[in-house]
C-alpha cells in the first residue's frame, strides 16, 4: 500500500499547467514526485531508498526542498533542481519551507 505524504500545489512559472509536489512511499521509504494536475502523469524526481519527505517549491518552480535521512537519521535538508536533476545537500533540518527572502541567490 502506499501512503502519500506532503502534497503541495504550485502553479509552475512559464509553464501553462498546474503541478504538484508529494511524497508517496511505504515501508521503509518513500520518494518524491511531481504531478501534472491537468494529465495525471506523475515524475519520479527522487529514489536513494530512504524517506524523501515534505517538498516545498522554490519560488520559480524549478527547485523543490525537502527532507531527508540522507546524511542524518534525525532529518536533513536537500534540494533537488527539477531541471537538471541536480541533487544538494543543505544542513540538518526538519520540514523546510522555501523563504520569499533571498539569502544568497536561492532562498534558501
Amino acid at each position: 500500500m502506499s501512503v502519500v505524504r506532503g502534497l503541495t500545489r504550485r502553479r509552475l512559472t512559464g509553464i501553462s499547467k498546474n503541478s504538484s509536489a508529494l511524497s508517496s512511499g511505504g515501508g521503509a521509504s518513500s520518494s518524491l514526485y511531481v504531478a501534472d494536475l491537468e494529465t495525471g502523469q506523475l515524475e519520479q524526481v527522487t529514489d536513494d531508498g530512504g524517506w524523501d519527505i515534505s517538498p516545498s517549491w522554490s519560488p520559480d518552480g524549478n527547485r523543490l526542498v525537502f527532507q531527508s535521512d540522507r546524511v542524518l537519521e534525525d532529518g536533513d535538508v536537500h534540494v533537488v533542481d527539477l531541471r537538471s536533476g541536480e541533487l544538494s545537500y543543505r544542513g540538518e533540518g526538519r520540514t523546510p519551507v522555501w523563504s520569499s527572502i533571498d539569502r544568497d541567490d536561492d532562498g534558501m
